[in-house]
């Protein structure tokens, strides 16, 4: 992640993440996959495209997990998805955990997003161990804290995605132009796409957030 490499050191992980399987994980419930030893600081080129990994590397899938089992992991790890091919969702929530590096960081370039609200209600600060409230305090919520899923928890992949943003593109009149806001990933499967259909394209940061920019000079 392009984010990362203010704090990208190989001995402090800027972000460890714990998955959790709250039910079990089947090699063909959408396992997330994984490519170990590939990423930040080793690897500070983007990620090969799908149609081009290894056999072995889309075969590299955290599963079987027993529902109760965790997974904790260097954020900076090259990950990804698998198709999904039962008839009912499969999940896998986890908890993020910031170096205090990092977390200045976010603080200091960003004025909001996920990173800068608070989650955890007073209540459930008031039930933690001392100790524990000594590392979220930073966490409780000075207002209300959004329940259930946000209307965009599902985001289109892969072919659906190249689709949708392709359709928006071929849709463009002359001289004007598309923003795409997202992900640093997402922001530049755009650009790639943009290029080969022949549009300009670049990528703008402003902060900590991204956007591919995207026009038609025909």
């Amino acid at each position: 992640v392009d984010e990362y490499q203010a704090c990208d050191r190989r001995e402090r992980p800027p972000v460890m993440v714990v998955n959790f399987a709250v039910h079990d994980i089947w090699e063909d419930h959408g396992p997330t996959r994984i490519w170990p030893g590939h990423g930040r600081p080793m690897n500070t080129e983007r990620p090969m495209k799908q149609e081009k990994e290894l056999p072995e590397v889309l075969r590299s899938t955290m599963a079987p997990m027993p529902m109760g089992s965790c997974v904790i992991r260097d954020a900076r790890i090259w990950h990804g998805g698998t198709p999904n091919r039962r008839s009912y969702p499969r999940y896998l929530p986890n908890l993020e955990f910031f170096s205090r590096e990092y977390a200045d960081f976010v603080a200091a370039s960003s004025s909001g997003g996920r990173f800068n609200c608070g989650s955890m209600t007073p209540e459930v600060f008031a039930l933690l161990s001392p100790r524990a409230q000594r590392y979220t305090k930073d966490l409780v919520a000075r207002g209300s804290v959004p329940v259930g899923l946000k209307a965009n928890f599902v985001r289109p992949q892969g072919r659906v995605f190249k689709e949708q943003i392709a359709a928006q593109l071929n849709a463009l009149a002359p001289n004007a132009s598309y923003e795409f806001k997202g992900n640093g990933f997402e922001c530049n499967l755009v650009l790639d796409l943009a290029r080969e259909l022949g549009f300009g394209c670049e990528i703008q940061r402003q902060g900590g957030k991204m956007k591919a920019v995207a026009w038609r000079d025909y």
